[in-house]
């Protein structure tokens, strides 16, 4: 009986064993497989079949946003399991809303590029305020541009070659945009609103902060501001001439969009 114990004690103490012994493999794994990730060499690669499907995501079920073709070279810039992450080519699929596109300059920081005309569509990446798109087309409220520099797709690595030529992506240029566009008093400014608080004597109900810093008081005999506070936000207004002196210009807000 006693024998069967020891027995019994010492297949528990095996299997306690067998277990850490897995699991400490298993967490290896996972860190070598995070390393390896993080030290990929962005490089040029070719295509070795036809009609490569490139997608927004590292998965047969995101979508499509176009086709490379044979010999074609893309540059790839990451690698996740069976995929790597490429440039978009200059005819892959990519939007963005008008809304936030002026003389093909983006007024809003952070603004999302989608592989389709909607919110529900996959990001493909982010242009910052200042950078320049080249519009292809329009569908609706949405631009077709062509994919920016740091714009990416995915194809799966068993339809590439790596070359052993580097990429080294190209730096973003951006210009200057001034806050508003100011044409017959009537503006069109993102920013986030704050409540303007109760205090005597000051213009508006709520203020638009710019880049941290408040740049306009806001007031509408249209539209309720308090939902919108601590939103980041674009809006059209009439810039307002008061008697009074301020140390903000007062807008009149006619027409709110929150941004993404």
């Amino acid at each position: 009986m006693e024998q069967k114990k020891r027995k019994n004690r010492s297949q528990q103490r095996n299997n306690f064993v067998f277990l850490l012994l897995f699991f400490a493999s298993f967490m290896i794994m996972d860190r070598v497989s995070i390393f390896a990730q993080e030290e990929f060499s962005p490089a040029y690669a070719v295509v070795l079949k036809d009609k490569v499907n490139i997608r927004a995501g590292a998965g047969p079920n995101f979508e499509i946003l176009g086709q490379a073709d044979k010999n074609e070279e893309l540059a790839v810039a990451g690698a996740t399991y069976d995929w790597y992450k490429v440039k978009l080519p200059e005819d892959a699929r990519c939007y963005v809303h008008r809304d936030y596109i002026r003389d093909n300059v983006a007024q809003a920081d952070k603004l999302r590029l989608r592989a389709g005309c909607g919110l529900n569509y996959n990001v493909l990446g982010m242009i910052k305020q200042g950078e320049r798109v080249q519009v292809i087309g329009q569908e609706g409220d949405w631009l077709r541009i062509v994919p920016p520099e740091n714009c990416f797709g995915w194809i799966k690595k068993d339809c590439l070659e790596l070359s052993r030529r580097k990429y080294l992506p190209q730096p973003v240029k951006r210009v200057s945009v001034l806050p508003a566009v100011i044409q017959k008093n009537q503006v069109r400014i993102s920013g986030i609103i704050k409540d303007q608080g109760q205090i005597f004597g000051r213009l508006g109900t709520h203020k638009l902060t710019v880049d941290k810093k408040t740049r306009y008081y806001l007031q509408s005999d249209q539209i309720d501001l308090k939902p919108y506070v601590y939103h980041r936000v674009s809006i059209t207004g009439e810039i307002v001439n008061t008697k009074k002196k301020s140390r903000y210009p007062l807008i009149n807000v006619q027409e709110i969009k929150e941004e993404e």
